[in-house]
């Protein structure tokens, strides 16, 4: 996360009067809420001096690398989410809805336990927004997962594919044997090793007539020595295996994501009700504010008074 700018002190230099004045319209739509109304933003503090900063001011990343959910399936979340809502609602600031002034509330509780980061903040989006929502899906991914599709089933698994990739490219079955890198064209090695020792020649073996009378002794002999010598090269190597598979298992899930979840369950606008849900809320805007959330009280009193 990138700052603009950080804030130890928030009263001392009446930067609550320079929010309110950036996010007129996001304290205007507080306003008609219900008092102590508030969208809270998790975030990874991991920088220790962080922890002293009260407010932060950030731009918003158009470009956002989903965490958990796989690329491909984000990129066609964010497709269906721009067809009906006009934007790429899976690159949006995630965030959840508490009440402040019932903190004792259930939902509030299991909220403030619950989404990424080991900090959560108040978020004020700077000018016009869009947010987008649902009654009922509290959180997308895990969503997917549960009621859908079970994503986690589906992830490329590098163990499961390794044991794929091994039953089906194993010594003997798809590939070849080769001596020093020189091909056979023979996937059984003893028929390799006969390969070899027929064509003996183009494998710059030296027939030696004084230790060998005949050309079949020579041979047999051959035969017997390259056999320990042989190197399995399977036909396709195993990078190239696990970059298809993955393609495939991600082109075989987003086949499957062509439902009505996002016409269906998710709606813009209407920020109380968004709030009220206590499930994720995806936020477009340009710049925001996150303020900490030991100031909540000051906030409140500010917008309801």
């Amino acid at each position: 996360m990138k700052y603009l700018k950080k804030y130890e002190d928030v009263q001392s230099e009446n930067l609550l009067e320079q929010v309110f004045s950036d996010c007129k319209i996001f304290i205007e739509d507080l306003k008609k809420c219900d008092k102590g109304n508030f969208l809270v933003r998790g975030v990874n503090n991991w920088n220790l001096e962080d922890y002293n900063i009260n407010l932060f001011e950030l731009n918003t990343t158009n470009n956002r690398k989903p965490s958990d959910m796989p690329l491909k399936v984000h990129n066609k979340l964010n497709y269906l989410f721009n067809e009906k809502f006009g934007w790429n609602v899976r690159n949006g600031l995630f965030s959840f809805g508490r009440n402040f002034y019932s903190p004792n509330d259930k939902n509030n509780k299991e909220q403030m336990e619950s989404g990424y980061g080991n900090q959560s903040y108040l978020l004020f989006p700077c000018g016009e927004y869009d947010i987008v929502w649902s009654e009922t899906i509290d959180d997308l991914y895990s969503s997917l997962d549960d009621d859908y599709l079970d994503i986690g089933s589906l992830i490329p698994n590098e163990y499961l594919a390794t044991e794929l990739y091994n039953e089906l490219y194993e010594e003997n079955k798809n590939g070849q044997w080769t001596l020093n890198d020189q091909e056979t064209g023979k996937s059984d090695k003893t028929d390799a090793a006969k390969y070899v020792a027929d064509n003996w020649k183009d494998f710059d073996f030296k027939w030696d007539e004084t230790e060998f009378e005949t050309e079949e002794e020579f041979k047999e002999t051959v035969e017997g020595d390259v056999y320990y010598k042989l190197s399995w090269e399977p036909e396709v190597n195993w990078f190239d295996y696990w970059y298809e598979y993955v393609e495939n298992w991600e082109d075989n899930f987003i086949e499957q994501l062509d439902f009505n979840l996002i016409d269906d369950d998710y709606k813009e606008g209407n920020l109380n009700d968004a709030i009220n849900s206590h499930n994720e809320v995806c936020m477009n805007c340009k710049k925001y504010y996150l303020i900490n959330q030991k100031y909540t009280e000051k906030i409140i009193n500010l917008i309801w008074e």
